[in-house]
């Protein structure tokens, strides 16, 4: 599962996901496939797990017995799974966020590979196309040169500053 959202100029984000303003936003092309991004909805009440259907429509070898685009094009499996992980309360919307969804099982059939992480745990790696890196508003210009030593040229930097008369980011 992956959180990504379609903003970048966000003052909320940047403070709380852009370590207050000293981190990076990164912009990158996925393949949009409906049945994987999804669109988070925001919500008053968390969802439920009908239990009855999911017992039904799940239990068993059902996903032994399907394989995984059936499962991915199903209209009534794949939403009652994926529904908790696609929503937040309704204060989140600011956010407008995403959650690409991506089963084990697709990902090793799009041979995907597996990359072993600094933290001991293996997990897939998904390439995408970076197509433009924000610099935060108090980024140390250390970590500028840093980056910028190991940004590929045809990506294009970005940094953001605070308006002169707006509440906003440029």
């Amino acid at each position: 599962v992956a959180c990504l959202s379609a903003v970048y100029g966000s003052i909320l984000m940047w403070s709380y996901y852009g370590q207050d303003h000293k981190g990076v936003c990164i912009e990158f092309e996925i393949e949009e496939d409906p049945r994987m991004l999804s669109k988070v909805e925001y919500c008053t009440e968390r969802p439920t797990v009908q239990m009855e259907k999911l017992m039904k429509d799940l239990c068993g070898k059902i996903f032994a017995q399907k394989s995984s685009s059936e499962i991915n094009e199903d209209p009534v499996l794949l939403p009652l799974v994926v529904q908790p992980y696609i929503s937040k309360a309704k204060e989140w919307e600011h956010e407008q966020e995403y959650r690409l969804i991506l089963p084990e099982q697709i990902l090793d059939e799009l041979n995907i590979k597996k990359k072993m992480c600094s933290d001991g745990k293996e997990r897939y790696m998904y390439d995408v196309k970076i197509t433009k890196v924000f610099f935060g508003t108090s980024m140390p210009e250390d970590n500028k040169t840093a980056l910028r030593e190991i940004i590929p040229t045809h990506v294009e930097i970005v940094e953001m500053k605070i308006s002169d008369n707006k509440y906003e980011l440029l």
